[in-house]
């Protein structure tokens, strides 16, 4: 495994090669980067994928609970694009994360999350998706994103949850017919076992109501 990245690097650091570096090789390396277990030279190989970052899509918002105002910031790296003009679509790349940043008057944190199915599978994220309620007397942020690219009848969207000072990453799988009509296949009561009764009933609730428009054809 330490051989293959080294190969992975060197075709990264020598600009006429890296682009036969295989999309579905980055898989590995992203998953790890998401269960923090980071090798040596894989900052560096972060490092030299920088150059891959085209644009970003940032959103900002506010709310207020006891700990006073609360300042979120999202951003979604290279995220995938829609168009009808060849030129401006983008559905694949090399480098997709979502960065998380929540921060008040006494504390704050990050979560990062890298996409690692970047062959065809960009994180798409709408604003208008992204719910801040109350439970029990404490706000909680759902962020939730679907991934663009080849249609397909299985499908996944994820959600970002922070709530009480911690922050959750749950994919929910789902299942259409001809790219559409798609059902939730996952037992959303077992998937959400760990989080408060109320919480977990208004998750669910809300995850039942919006997967179709987080989806996207």
């Amino acid at each position: 495994m330490k051989k293959y990245w080294i190969i992975i690097l060197l075709l990264l650091v020598t600009n006429s090669y890296a682009q036969q570096i295989p999309i579905d090789s980055l898989e590995t390396f992203y998953k790890r980067l998401n269960h923090r277990k980071m090798l040596p030279g894989d900052k560096k190989i972060l490092a030299e994928l920088q150059p891959y970052i085209t644009d970003s899509l940032v959103i900002h918002k506010t709310f207020v609970d006891k700990s006073g105002k609360n300042n979120l910031e999202i951003k979604v790296v290279n995220p995938c694009k829609r168009s009808e003009n060849a030129e401006e679509k983008r559905v694949d790349g090399w480098l997709n994360y979502i960065s998380v940043r929540l921060s008040n008057k006494s504390f704050g944190d990050t979560l990062l999350y890298y996409n690692p199915y970047v062959a065809m599978s960009l994180i798409d994220l709408a604003e208008s998706t992204i719910v801040v309620k109350a439970y029990s007397g404490k706000q909680a942020v759902f962020i939730p994103f679907a991934n663009c690219g080849n249609a397909d009848d299985d499908r996944n969207i994820t959600y970002i949850l922070l709530y009480n000072r911690k922050k959750y990453v749950y994919h929910i799988r789902l299942h259409g017919e001809n790219f559409e009509n798609y059902t939730i296949k996952d037992n959303l009561t077992e998937k959400f076992k760990d989080l408060p009764a109320n919480l977990k009933k208004g998750f669910i609730q809300l995850v039942q109501s919006q997967y179709k428009n987080v989806i996207k054809k």
